[in-house]
């Protein structure tokens, strides 16, 4: 059976390719190609979040792209959760959010983050909106339980 809606789906052309108008996310790294590609997609009506280093400073140019929201990768906060480097590690994402938030970006978060980091990122990061806890839910499900593990999140 042919799915009838998939072939009234209009595509657009970005860069000599044809791409289906049905993504709505789109990941991008690669520096200024990225920042690039990330534009055309946006232009092209494709819904657009940036994965990135925490960097305030870089936040203005994923705004130019025009990009939706931005994924900030968490391994370094987790790896400073609960080290003396904690705080000034917290401090730069919660720099970076609210640099993301003045300049209209969303704010998601991933990697890393668990039950034992994650309700301290969340309360101090301004503009969070999604967090990427997927493996450690599943992680921890597997040790505690599914109910019980959603609770605790």
């Amino acid at each position: 059976m042919q799915n009838s809606a998939r072939r009234r789906c209009p595509s657009a052309k970005i860069a000599g390719m044809t791409i289906a108008a049905e993504p709505r996310v789109c990941i991008i790294g690669a520096g200024c190609s990225g920042f690039t590609m990330a534009k055309r997609l946006k232009d092209a009506g494709i819904r657009v979040s940036l994965f990135a280093d925490c960097s305030p400073e870089a936040m203005s140019g994923f705004a130019a792209t025009g990009a939706d929201r931005v994924e900030l990768y968490t391994e370094p906060y987790a790896r400073a959760h609960g080290t003396e480097r904690e705080d000034e590690v917290l401090a730069s994402y919660a720099a970076a959010g609210a640099r993301a938030v003045e300049l209209g970006l969303g704010l998601n978060a991933g990697h890393d983050l668990n039950l034992h980091n994650l309700a301290r990122f969340a309360a101090e990061v301004p503009g969070l909106q999604e967090v990427s806890i997927g493996h450690a839910l599943i992680a921890d499900a597997l040790e505690l339980g599914m109910d019980a593990t959603v609770k605790a999140y």
